[in-house]
């Protein structure tokens, strides 16, 4: 990729991402620092931290209790001013926390609305 400000080429970008995706692919520890290093500048997690977590969870998401194996668990924190790190999660869950804006009201409510229809499922 250039450095000097001016726009990459269509074949500088696609071996430059090819770089990376073999990087990645071949080299699962790369994502652990990468995640790590993000986390520790950003959210509150440092990567004693992080490794402390994996340890303490069997490298399993907290929510789900299944492992994550195409990329790094999520270091999920409180969105608070410091951030507060919780837990890891798989990206499913992550994602999930953060479409109902991890209001816990709003997640009971989809809670009891899943189970009042697995209810009437069983019923019929």
């Amino acid at each position: 990729m250039p450095r000097n400000g001016s726009k990459p080429t269509k074949e500088q970008k696609a071996k430059y991402n090819a770089t990376r995706k073999a990087k990645y692919k071949d080299n699962p520890e790369v994502l652990r620092v990468q995640a790590a290093n993000f986390y520790r500048k950003r959210c509150g997690w440092t990567a004693e931290l992080y490794e402390q977590k994996k340890k303490e969870q069997n490298n399993l998401c907290a929510i789900c209790e299944k492992p994550q194996t195409y990329k790094a668990l999520a270091a999920d924190h409180e969105h608070s001013v410091p951030p507060k790190p919780r837990g890891l999660l798989c990206e499913k869950c992550n994602i999930g926390l953060g479409m109902f804006d991890e209001e816990s009201a709003l997640l009971r409510k989809a809670e009891d609305y899943i189970e009042k229809y697995r209810t009437q499922k069983t019923q019929n």
